[in-house]
């Protein structure tokens, strides 16, 4: 009988496993679920260079943001700052956007691949 390996598409917009934080958890997520299941991590293509050095041989999949959202983010990011300090409430409420695109083109991407029966 032959070991048959789940197959996950992983969804996972911060992971880096240079940077501290979110993206680090998120990178976790991604090492300890790869041990267990053939998977394809679909992030963003700000972690790319972080991801390829650590696993050159992984099926990545990147998503790059539309100019028109790098510029919201931009004035987000100014917009949830007073006195150099983030409110993290706003922040988040203003990245609902930035969010919103990366999810839409994932969806995009793998519609047609995706099967709720568990089969792909």
């Amino acid at each position: 009988m032959q070991d048959r390996r789940f197959k996950v598409l992983l969804i996972i917009e911060q992971c880096n496993p240079e940077w501290a934080s979110v993206p680090l958890v998120g990178y976790r997520y991604y090492e300890g679920i790869s041990q267990l299941a053939d998977t394809t991590l679909v992030t963003h293509d700000r972690n790319q260079s972080a991801l390829q050095k650590a696993h050159p041989d992984r099926e990545v999949v990147y998503i790059a943001e539309s100019n028109l959202i790098r510029q919201y983010y931009k004035l987000a990011e100014r917009l949830s700052k007073i006195k150099g300090k983030t409110i993290w409430p706003l922040y988040n409420t203003l990245s609902f956007p930035v969010y919103d695109e990366f999810n839409r083109q994932v969806y995009q991407k793998f519609r047609d691949r995706l099967s709720l029966s568990g089969e792909i």
